[in-house]
């Protein structure tokens, strides 16, 4: 949370928008006095240098978003205080401005923001606003997209040697060829790789290759995400109601600190949890939640599948058994309130189903 006080005894206060090859600062008192204050264009590789300059705290408000803004991530220093604007509330104050996106105007959004929050102090320009995240929860979040994406090329050729094997061998009645695991179709194919001189000869030859790569390097970035989040506080925690370490390296991605959310609202949003208008007969209409985050999703089905965890389990039974609803709505619902629960568990360390739930069994 931004300690209004603090900042507003800091002498300089700084916008700024980070490129490859240029950054723009405008300091933000200069902006509050006068609306056409200039607007300091410096090389991004002397950003450091010239924040450093400054005798005693000075204050920065920057996006924090792709690559540029990881030199600021990682810059550590007790005379600067850094915060980042809400990437959600910078699009719209963007759109509100009507200004074409560039650098130069994104600069003074930001300034504009930051004006605002010093003269109007209210809670709506407060959520604008957050300490930056540290540089292993980036880390976490890009090795989790990049794992998913090698996992999803692994697939389809899983799949495509699933033909092949099919086709060299699956005929013979006497080869199992279905309940065959990946790697021992794969070891089949080998030994008969002398024989495979036909069309699809050197097609299989580069599957096999391309699979192991692929195989090998998921491997070594699940290893790096596991010791990420073995080092993070709330491991221990998760590990105790989830089973599946990718499940728990994503919810952490998501939120990395709960501190940084004064309500379950606020920790819901970043699930993605929209309210859907469906329109009926006349002018009666139905509204409906649904989950957005896609691999949060799929891993919470999985959670269903195979969680040895009872107050999870309750949970499905009340909306599949005693509520009675189709598989999609009480997943929904679902993981509605266990997004919930998991809020209340990080900050209070009791995992538990809302009274009016737990009054049903």
């Amino acid at each position: 949370m931004i300690n209004i006080k603090e900042l507003k005894n800091i002498k300089n206060i700084y916008a700024i928008d980070i490129g490859r090859e240029y950054s723009y600062i405008v300091d933000v008192r200069q902006f509050m006095s006068s609306k056409n204050c200039e607007v300091k264009k410096i090389k991004t590789s002397e950003l450091i240098d010239f924040l450093k300059s400054h005798k005693g705290k000075i204050a920065i408000f920057y996006e924090q978003s792709g690559i540029y803004s990881l030199k600021l991530d990682i810059l550590n220093s007790n005379s600067i205080i850094k915060y980042t604007i809400n990437g959600k509330e910078f699009r719209g104050l963007r759109l509100a401005s009507n200004k074409k996106k560039n650098d130069l105007n994104d600069v003074k959004i930001i300034a504009k923001a930051v004006s605002d929050l010093l003269l109007y102090n209210e809670n709506e320009y407060l959520t604008k606003f957050h300490k930056p995240l540290p540089y292993e929860c980036k880390r976490l979040r890009r090795l989790l997209k990049f794992y998913e994406q090698l996992i999803r090329q692994t697939q389809k050729i899983k799949n495509k040697i699933n033909n092949y094997y099919w086709l060299l061998l699956g005929k013979n009645k006497k080869i199992d060829y279905i309940s065959k695991s990946t790697k021992e179709k794969i070891l089949k194919i080998l030994e008969l790789e002398d024989e495979i001189n036909g069309i699809y000869g050197d097609e299989i030859k580069f599957l096999l290759e391309i699979y192991d790569y692929y195989f090998n390097k998921a491997n070594e970035i699940k290893i790096e995400i596991e010791e990420i989040i073995k080092n993070h506080p709330d491991y221990q925690k998760l590990k105790r109601i989830f089973e599946g370490k990718l499940l728990i390296a994503h919810l952490i991605a998501t939120y990395w600190d709960i501190n940084r959310f004064n309500s379950v609202k606020q920790f819901r949003a970043l699930f993605k949890f929209h309210f859907v208008k469906i329109l009926r007969s006349g002018k009666t209409q139905k509204i409906e939640k649904t989950i957005k985050v896609k691999n949060i999703k799929r891993y919470f089905y999985l959670l269903l599948l195979h969680t040895k965890n009872p107050t999870i389990k309750k949970l499905w039974n009340y909306y599949k058994k005693i509520r009675k609803l189709s598989r999609a709505k009480a997943f929904t619902k679902f993981s509605y309130v266990l997004v919930s629960m998991l809020y209340k568990y990080l900050k209070e360390g009791e995992f538990k189903l809302p009274e009016g739930i737990e009054k049903a069994f």
